[in-house]
Order: C-alpha cells, then sequence, then structure tokens
C-alpha cells in the first residue's frame, strides 16, 4: 500500500492531474461537438464530410513519418537540454519535410476516391491545414513531454480541441456544412501560440542516437499505430460481407463503452512515459512501476468488471436507447479490454520506452492476421457472436505477445548492459 501511494504521488507530481483533464476534455469535446453537429446538419451533408475526415484518418499515424514519436523516445532518455532541443529542431524540420509529402498523398487519394462529392475541394482543402496542423501538434505536444511539462502539454490540448468545439458549434450554426468545414481547418491554427523560434532554427546535431536508430524507431511507430487503428476499422469491413446493418449497428454499441475504458490507464500512461523512457535501463525502477501499476488498476478493473456483469442487459440500453442490447457479450468486452490494462496497455508502451517499438509492429500484424482469420470463419457462422468473439481472440492476441516481447527483450537489454 505504501508503494501504491508512492505511486500516486509521483503521478500528481508530474501533473498527471493535468494531463487526465485535457483527456477527458479532449474526450467531452470530441463527443459533444459530434452530437451537436449531428442535429445542425442534415443527414448527407453530415455523412459527406465524416467521409474525408476518416480517409484523413488513415494518414494521422504516418504525420512527419513518425518524427514526434522519436522526439519523445529519444528527448526523453537524456537529461542534456542542448540534446532535446536539438531533437525538436531536427523533428520540426525534416518531420516538415516528410508531411509535405503524406499530405500531397492525402490529397490525390481524396481527390482519386471522392473528388465528384459535394463541396470536395473545399472540404480537401480545409482538412489539408488540418493535417499539416495536427503535425506541428503532435511535435510540440512530445516537446512539451519529454521536457516533463505537462502543464503546458495538458493546456495545449485543452485549449485546441475546446475551441475546436467553440467553432465547429458556432460556424455550423452560422454557415450550416461550409462553417463546419472552415472550422475543421482553423481550429489547429492555435498550435502556433505555442511554437518558439528556438523550435525550429539552431543546431539540430544530436549524440543521444544514431539517426538510423532514430528513423526506425518512428517508422515501427507509425506502422504500430497504423495497424492499431486499421484493426479497429476492419472487423466493419469485414462483417459487412456477411451480417446486416442491423447487426454492425448493435455490435458498434456493444463496443463503444469498453473500448473507452482504455482511457484509464492512458492517464498514468502518459504521464509517466518520458520518466520510463529515461529510466528503462532501471531494472528495479520499471518492476516496481509494473507492479504499482498492477495493484492501483487491480481496484479500479475488479469493481467494472463486476458491475458490467451485474448490469451487463441495462447498460447498453440505458445509453443508447432501448433499440439497443447489451448482454453476456458486453460483459466479455469489458473483460477483455480490462485485462489489456495489465498487458498490452503497459507493456507495448514499456516495449516503446526500451527502444524495440518494431515488436509492436509484429504484435499488431498477428492481431490483424488473427481478426481476419477468426472474423472469416466464427462471422458467418455466429453472426453478431462471431464479432465479438473475433475481436476479443485478436486483442488477447495482441495482450499475450506484448508481454513475451517485453520480457524477452527486456531481460537482453539488461544483460547487455552488464
Amino acid at each position: 500500500m505504501k508503494n501504491m501511494l508512492h505511486f500516486l504521488q509521483d503521478f500528481i507530481k508530474n501533473k498527471g492531474i493535468w494531463v487526465m483533464s485535457s483527456l477527458l476534455i479532449s474526450k467531452a469535446a470530441l463527443f459533444f461537438t459530434q452530437l451537436i453537429i449531428i442535429h445542425l446538419l442534415p443527414k448527407e451533408s453530415f455523412g459527406n464530410v465524416v467521409y474525408f475526415v476518416s480517409i484523413m484518418s488513415f494518414f494521422l499515424p504516418i504525420l512527419g513519418l513518425g518524427t514526434y514519436q522519436g522526439l519523445l523516445r529519444f528527448s526523453s532518455a537524456t537529461e542534456i537540454e542542448t540534446e532535446k532541443w536539438n531533437l525538436t529542431r531536427y523533428s520540426f524540420q525534416f518531420g516538415f519535410l516528410f508531411q509535405i509529402l503524406v499530405t500531397c498523398s492525402f490529397i490525390l487519394v481524396c481527390v482519386w476516391l471522392a473528388h465528384e462529392r459535394e463541396n470536395a475541394n473545399i472540404i480537401i482543402a480545409f482538412l489539408t491545414f488540418r493535417l499539416l496542423f495536427f503535425f506541428v501538434l503532435q511535435v510540440l505536444q512530445s516537446h512539451y513531454r519529454a521536457f516533463n511539462d505537462n502543464t503546458t502539454f495538458s493546456k495545449l490540448t485543452i485549449y485546441v480541441n475546446v475551441l475546436g468545439f467553440v467553432l465547429a458549434v458556432l460556424l455550423t450554426y452560422l454557415f450550416s456544412t461550409i462553417g463546419y468545414i472552415i472550422s475543421l481547418g482553423i481550429a489547429p491554427i492555435i498550435v502556433l501560440i505555442f511554437v518558439r523560434r528556438k523550435m525550429i532554427f539552431g543546431n539540430r546535431t544530436f549524440t543521444v542516437c544514431s539517426l538510423s536508430e532514430f528513423w526506425k524507431f518512428n517508422i515501427n511507430a507509425s506502422l504500430a499505430w497504423f495497424i492499431s487503428d486499421l484493426v479497429f476499422v476492419l472487423d466493419i469491413v469485414l462483417a459487412e460481407r456477411f451480417v446486416s446493418d442491423d447487426v454492425i449497428a448493435e455490435y458498434k454499441t456493444l463496443i463503444l463503452l469498453p473500448f473507452n475504458l482504455w482511457i484509464l490507464p492512458q492517464i498514468f500512461i502518459q504521464t509517466d512515459y518520458p520518466t520510463l523512457c529515461n529510466r528503462y535501463l532501471d531494472k528495479n525502477y520499471i518492476y516496481k512501476y509494473i507492479r504499482n501499476y498492477t495493484k492501483l488498476f487491480l481496484l479500479i478493473g475488479i469493481p467494472i468488471v463486476i458491475v458490467s456483469y451485474v448490469f451487463r442487459n441495462e447498460i447498453v440500453p440505458l445509453v443508447f436507447g432501448n433499440q439497443y442490447s447489451g448482454g453476456i457479450h458486453f460483459f466479455y468486452l469489458v473483460v477483455v479490454v480490462v485485462y489489456s490494462w495489465f498487458t498490452k496497455t503497459i507493456f507495448s508502451n514499456l516495449i516503446s520506452a526500451i527502444g524495440k517499438v518494431q515488436y509492436n509492429t509484429i504484435t499488431g500484424i498477428v492481431s490483424v492476421l488473427v481478426l481476419v482469420i477468426s472474423s472469416l470463419i466464427l462471422v458467418p457462422k455466429f453472426n453478431l457472436q462471431g464479432l465479438v468473439w473475433s475481436s476479443c481472440l485478436s486483442l488477447l492476441s495482441s495482450c499475450l505477445l506484448s508481454v513475451i516481447f517485453f520480457y524477452t527483450n527486456y531481460r537482453n537489454i539488461l544483460k547487455n548492459k552488464v
């Protein structure tokens, strides 16, 4: 209990309350934005914009070819302030060059897939601005987190999301669809307020890692994120071949609440990740962190699992309406997600912190294969149950591999250290 109290004290000391607030406010702003916009726009117009936003989401994992990922990992690993600044400059400059290529690719894909859609040109134009400024946002967030400035990181996150909410509602109310489109492009521009000249101009050489090591990490981190996102799209794509839209809607409501439970451990991981990167060679610290994290989230997870079982038939209809049902499969999803807190969530981040992010890519590929194979076998026969089971199997496979890959690689790192 004493160790767990120290764990919580460190979380608060690292401005974890700020990080928690920023994540919760961001989630709430996104939710209420979508809720209000759905009521303000005609169904066809909203669906048209969402189509382009969905295309853009496929490019988010490769923003700047992942330079902000390497910035966070390697800048956190050094105590030398000049090294941190040099990494920021390098990530900004070279990341921006690659971001131009990513943005051009996005434009080409949009034109190819949807050039005849209503307001296509203006939507593409403003989403292009959004994509560019999202790259700047990610670099800024990584910079402040690497400097353990969680307060500024959190303020930046809050400002962008709250401004996005206000602009989206106001401009949509005043100018309908065009207003919503404009809000998507101009809201992220607030990140420029946080950019400092020192972040862009100056020396960009560093010794904390080699260039090949830096770029290897970036590319694998981007791939791992892309594959992780792909899992949440593939299940629906595969399901459309075998089940009706009603079954898909039922499945989406079943997974929405359980999958949002990941925000709870993410609050701690986001706060502590820079320290984990900095102290990854300290075996006692890492193992102690795992123990305290596990104790804390057992106290949180067990009541959630119990409630989800007792009220398995009531929770989903209460939140989404009586046309949707919960049941035992809702409980299964909650159990698997909570289990992933203690396996995939913490160990995939630790794998990244020790610099072996390529194993997260392998884990993602395996989970996709498990999802595809299990879906093709189970969904045609069991419909909704098959969808739930295939998702659970995919997640469980990534849970198992994350644990195996972390302990195998960490032991080798510690041996080589000696």
